[in-house]
């Protein structure tokens, strides 16, 4: 399982999108373990959908007979939601009597992955600006939930140095560094100061004259969100004076020669000399 990084502008209109039942919203303080606060918020999320957990509705009552239904249920219903029957039902024991479901004995993976499945969750997106270890990464591989990682943009990368999670930022970085043409003119993630007050952080900026490139990938720019928010940037960056040339990921990572003479052609355009 891939484990997705977005870096966003706007990280309250980032999780807007992404929140939902399906998913759960995970803030990472730095030095925060990912292991306790997900196990603990997946609980708190169980205990709180209880009685629906794994899309069936449990019978909840206090009776002897209420209570081996429900422990007859998640005995029959373990093996589809993929959860160990030993661990379910300790998990369900402790629900009926009024504790969060995390059940000890169990190593993490196991707790995360069950109440993963309790809540049929279809996503985890965390909110943390560190990057996540090796540790964190394997368990929530082990969960087997598709795990989005919200960074805000500005925590991504180092300003004059391409991003370094987008290899065609690199790639068109390099590539203008060898072009008699352009090398030298751009620097890379600079931010822009725009008329309207706002600050925006653009892949590849010509300072002189006043050229932002943009480098966008369809993972990170195809939400509603993105593609709002990419609208008002162009919209303020050429309000601000900024030509803005859009380059696609998949343009630069098929045929670098051919994002450049786009480049060249704007400069050469801006320059006022003929393309």
């Amino acid at each position: 399982m891939a484990i997705a990084t977005l870096a966003v502008e706007d990280l309250e209109a980032a999780l807007a999108e992404q929140g939902g039942e399906d998913r759960l919203i995970l803030r990472l303080k730095p030095g925060q373990g990912l292991a306790s606060a997900l196990e603990s918020q997946l609980a708190q999320a169980a205990s709180k959908r209880w009685p629906l957990w794994c899309g069936k509705r449990f019978p909840q009552g206090a009776t002897l007979d209420e209570r081996l239904k429900a422990l007859s249920l998640a005995e029959a219903l373990a093996p589809s939601c993929g959860i160990p029957r030993r661990w379910l039902k300790a998990a369900l024991q402790r629900q009926l009597k009024g504790a969060l479901p995390l059940p000890p004995g169990f190593p993490t993976p196991v707790q995360v992955k069950g109440l993963a499945r309790l809540l049929d969750l279809q996503a985890i997106v965390l909110v943390q600006e560190t990057p996540l270890d090796g540790e964190s990464t394997r368990l929530l591989q082990e969960s087997g939930v598709p795990a989005v990682r919200l960074v805000p943009k500005q925590a991504a990368f180092s300003p004059g140095l391409p991003h370094p999670q987008s290899p065609a930022e690199q790639r068109l970085a390099r590539a203008m560094a060898k072009d008699p043409q352009l090398a030298g003119l751009f620097l890379c993630n600079q931010p822009v100061e725009t008329t309207l007050g706002h600050r925006y952080v653009v892949d590849f900026l010509w300072p002189s004259g006043r050229l932002a490139v943009e480098v966008d990938g369809y993972r990170y720019h195809s939400s509603r969100v993105q593609f709002a928010l990419d609208r008002q940037r162009d919209y303020e960056l050429q309000l601000s004076g900024y030509r803005v040339l859009r380059l696609t990921h998949d343009e630069v990572m098929g045929d670098v020669e051919a994002a450049l003479a786009k480049v060249r052609r704007m400069v050469e355009c801006l320059r006022g000399s003929p393309p």
